[in-house]
């Protein structure tokens, strides 16, 4: 009834069919692993943006509760949009964005801990470098920020409160 075809292998069809398909499964495979690495840098920004906007909404709420700011905030010396880096201890310089810049240390119980449930730690930073920095701002204002950025966009959010009255 039905005749068995010879084994004599692979077409040229048969082979080119093959190779386009291969070819366009890789294609796929790569944009997606290249999008999905993309993604992930994006969701790491927008962690840091929420970490920075929480430190500032802490700042804020303890000045309200406290009609003053912590004394870890308690800087003069510190040059307008000059970042110092936070960190839980004194003591020596440590880099934000490739830099070198002083360190202020977070450690007198009296905010962290109570205002912010801890001191925050960026996946691309290793302690005691948190990856996070506060700076003053004109009017003496306080903000904070991230270190790094995936999009190369300073990641920034101003809080209420302001450090004292700049003094060089």
């Amino acid at each position: 009834m039905f005749k068995l075809r010879e084994n004599r292998g692979v077409t040229l069809i048969e082979l080119i069919v093959a190779v386009a398909v291969i070819s366009l499964l890789s294609i796929a495979a790569l944009t997606f692993i290249e999008n999905g690495q993309d993604k992930v840098n994006k969701a790491m920004d927008a962690k840091r943006w929420a970490t920075v906007r929480a430190l500032a909404s802490s700042l804020d709420m303890y000045v309200l509760d406290n009609a003053a700011i912590p004394s870890d905030f308690s800087i003069t010396t510190n040059n307008y949009n000059d970042k110092l880096v936070l960190t839980a201890a004194a003591g020596g310089e440590l880099t934000c964005a490739g830099v070198s810049k002083p360190r202020v240390p977070l450690d007198d119980g009296t905010f962290v801990g109570k205002y912010f449930a801890s001191l925050p730690q960026d996946e691309q930073s290793t302690s005691p470098n948190t990856g996070f920095y506060t700076t003053r701002l004109t009017n003496d204002i306080i903000a904070f920020g991230s270190c790094t950025s995936y999009s190369g966009n300073s990641i920034e959010a101003p809080s209420k409160a302001k450090f004292p009255t700049y003094a060089p």
